[in-house]
């Protein structure tokens, strides 16, 4: 008879059988805030990390070294070829080191991530569809939230690539003076 009834129910009223299924998701969604707030700082500092890494490349392959990751050798000693060639070498250590350990950082993020998305499917019963669009979700939000940051970081690239230009036009400057000066003391 209970059967028949609920039979009834759901034919004469689909939606009702359907409301109380979204009902119960909205519930585990819920219940599951707390982890997915976890999830979105983790994937916040995700995105941080990789527009580091990607400054961080590009820093190299373009042969500088940003302001906060240079070495600094006493004056005396960084003037001579030796100082520059000590300079150049501890800076791109001091880059690999940095690179290495950002690499460390993203990892632990990937690998909390998935703890949390075990989490969301094993303690809130969360389907695995809708883990999927609860990350879509996220990342669109993190997008959105790193946006400022890549500029601001990938206009400190251009800022060193500026510097950079500027000190090779002023090094070849003194070069051209200094054979100026050579050729009027032979020929002069």
């Amino acid at each position: 008879m209970l059967t028949l009834t609920l039979t009834l129910i759901f034919i004469c009223f689909p939606t009702m059988a359907f409301c109380s299924n979204g009902f119960a998701q909205k519930i585990q969604r819920e219940h599951a805030q707390p982890c997915i707030n976890q999830m979105l700082t983790q994937l916040e500092k995700l995105s941080k990390w990789d527009t580091q890494l990607k400054f961080l490349f590009l820093c190299r392959n373009h042969g500088v070294i940003p302001k906060g990751l240079r070495s600094h050798i006493p004056k005396n000693i960084a003037q001579s070829d030796y100082g520059k060639r000590l300079q150049t070498r501890f800076d791109r250590k001091i880059l690999a080191t940095s690179i290495s350990e950002i690499y460390t950082k993203k990892y632990n993020a990937v690998r909390k991530i998935a703890g949390l998305k075990v989490k969301l499917r094993e303690a809130f019963g969360l389907s695995g569809y809708a883990i999927e669009q609860e990350e879509k979700k996220l990342d669109r939000i993190v997008r959105r939230k790193t946006r400022e940051i890549r500029k601001r970081i990938f206009r400190k690239l251009d800022n060193l690539l500026q510097e950079k230009k500027q000190r090779i036009f002023e090094k070849n400057q003194a070069e051209i003076k200094k054979s100026r000066k050579d050729k009027n003391i032979w020929f002069g």
